[in-house]
């Protein structure tokens, strides 16, 4: 049993996957808050998945590299993470209801393009790979809003 906001609960499944955090720049400049360009539709790619066991304490040290057209953009490390993914669910579980199937996006190395002098954003056509030691690597190509498909199934 684990606890979570003071709660026992169930032992949870734990796994750990690739999660490629594409920010709509035009749309997160909206707002103060940074939700509305974290979670446009069909934004936030997944994958590959692996058993938690299976790939260890994140705190040690997996590579995590992200390329933007076989160019190296970002290159880290999850030993850098500042916080346990324990203690950040337990942190959320104050504020957020947890439920099977939610994930946890624990953050991104350094290298992000909008932060880049100039910022390099990316355009229709690239592709970007996330690679994550013991768990694989994410492809996906970046492609305009006209040609995404939307969460209405079309």
């Amino acid at each position: 049993m684990k606890t979570v906001a003071g709660k026992a609960l169930p032992r949870a499944r734990e796994d750990v996957l690739t999660f490629n955090d594409v920010t709509s720049r035009r749309a997160q400049k909206l707002t103060s808050q940074w939700i509305l360009g974290k979670n446009g539709d069909s934004s936030g790619p997944l994958g590959p998945m692996v058993p938690a066991a299976e790939v260890g304490d994140l705190r040690e040290g997996l590579r995590v590299r992200t390329r933007v057209n076989g160019e190296l953009v970002q290159d880290g490390s999850t030993a850098g993470i500042a916080y346990t993914v324990g203690d950040t669910l337990s942190l959320i579980s104050h504020t957020f209801t947890l439920r099977p199937g939610d994930l946890l996006a624990t953050g991104t190395p350094a290298g992000v393009g909008y932060a880049r002098t100039p910022p390099w954003l990316l355009h229709p056509g690239d592709e970007v790979e996330v690679e994550v030691e013991r768990l694989g690597t994410l492809c996906n190509p970046i492609v305009a809003n006209d040609h995404r498909l939307v969460g209405n199934g079309q």
